[in-house]
């Protein structure tokens, strides 16, 4: 009985590619939002494929000349054969998941290539660091931070400080789309780009694009929940319907956009104000009363203790 199973298993596995099949995807994550994010779509594979490259030159209006910097990343994998820039092959470098290098000619000192992050699937706290752009908005993006990398500096206790990485994936309704590289502080390095896979896989993704192109990714504080916001004459999860559906949860998400909460949240503050008032003003009207009734006793026994006893005298 055993058997069939044991050759179904065996058989899965030789169809299913390990980075694919991996059940501890790191580039998969929870944000605790109720967000769900997948980065495997911009995982780049195969040797002849170029990963994600970006230089970054020469700061305008400085006097100094800074040095102009390759940086090549890819997610959740090294990056390809393809994309090792000439001074990391001079280097002797091939791993890794993001480099940065420089290159002016084959002297000792004219080029240099630095590891600037990497990535084991099977050691958790190598794996992946992720972070919302915005914790009360996670339909903006998140950050994704690669550590262990090259040793950067050593402190005077033997202390090794290792180049990272940080990516910042912006939600935005394009494939993948490189926005800036830099170096902002010693050993740490930053990079900018938007793509719909930096947007919560709830915001479903057609060929025309994030919610089909006739809408976009929005949280929903209520429902603690992203989804396609549809523009007008668009309807359903992804807005690829023009027909109004019966769907109540896919209705209200629609049209709700927070105004009715806020103004909810407003009647009710209004409501417990006026309440605060009545409750002052009747405590005023208490007090003033006392002092009054306290004031007319004061004034009645002022007005008998005057009273003087006069004996009457014959003569």
């Amino acid at each position: 009985m055993s058997s069939p199973w044991l050759i179904l298993t065996i058989s899965l596995s030789l169809l299913c590619p390990f980075s694919l099949c991996d059940n501890n995807n790191y580039c998969q994550w929870d944000s605790k939002t109720g967000a769900i994010f997948n980065l495997q779509p911009l995982t780049v594979t195969g040797d002849t494929l170029l990963s994600y490259q970006l230089t970054d030159g020469d700061i305008p209006c400085t006097p100094e000349i800074e040095t102009s910097y390759v940086y090549s990343w890819n997610f959740c994998a090294d990056i390809t054969k393809f994309s090792l820039t000439p001074a990391c092959v001079k280097s002797g470098i091939t791993s890794g998941v993001a480099h940065q290098s420089f290159y002016y000619g084959d002297q000792p000192g004219q080029y240099g290539c630095n590891i600037i992050g990497t990535y084991d699937r099977n050691n958790k706290d190598n794996a992946i660091t992720y972070k919302l752009l915005d914790q009360q908005d996670p339909s903006l993006g998140l950050t994704v931070t690669y550590q262990k990398g090259d040793v950067c500096s050593t402190h005077l206790d033997k202390t090794k400080v290792y180049q990272m990485t940080t990516i910042e994936v912006q939600c935005a309704n394009v494939k993948a789309s490189l926005v800036s590289a830099n170096s902002p502080h010693s050993c740490e390095n930053h990079i900018t780009m938007k793509s719909y896979h930096g947007c919560p896989t709830q915001c479903l993704v057609t060929p025309n694009g994030l919610c089909d192109g006739h809408g976009y990714c929005k949280y929903d504080k209520l429902l603690k929940q992203p989804y396609c916001y549809c523009n007008t004459g668009r309807y359903g999860s992804a807005c690829s319907s023009t027909t109004n559906s019966n769907n109540a949860m896919t209705e209200g998400m629609k049209k709700y956009d927070g105004h009715s909460v806020q103004l909810g949240l407003l009647i009710t503050l209004l409501i417990v104000t006026i309440g605060l008032l009545a409750v002052v003003g009747y405590m005023v009207f208490r007090i003033t009363d006392f002092r009054k009734k306290k004031l007319d006793e004061y004034n009645t026994s002022l007005s008998l203790g005057s009273t003087e006893m006069v004996d009457t005298v014959n003569f």
